[in-house]
């Protein structure tokens, strides 16, 4: 029930919540530790142990941080510039 105000279709971020201009980044430093790896490091790191046990490589420590390497653009966010 909407009280005679109709719900902003382009908003739907709690009317309530302090608005921030702080970066995802900026987040996530504050964010729990099982929130920040869930978001971050554990994704691709599930995908390359993924790729480890498919193809069970000779090294699969070696591997693995390869893979991590190459992957690792999956985990970027933008950092906050610094005002000067």
């Amino acid at each position: 029930m909407t009280l005679g105000y109709p719900k902003d279709k382009t908003d739907d971020r709690d009317c309530c919540a302090p608005k921030t201009d702080e970066t995802e980044w900026q987040a996530l430093q504050k964010a729990p530790d099982s929130e920040y790896l869930l978001k971050t490091i554990l994704p691709v790191l599930y995908q390359g142990f993924q790729v480890v046990d498919l193809q069970r490589p000779n090294d699969p420590l070696e591997f693995l941080a390869a893979y991590l390497l190459r992957h690792q653009d999956k985990i970027r966010f933008k950092a906050p510039q610094v005002k000067k």
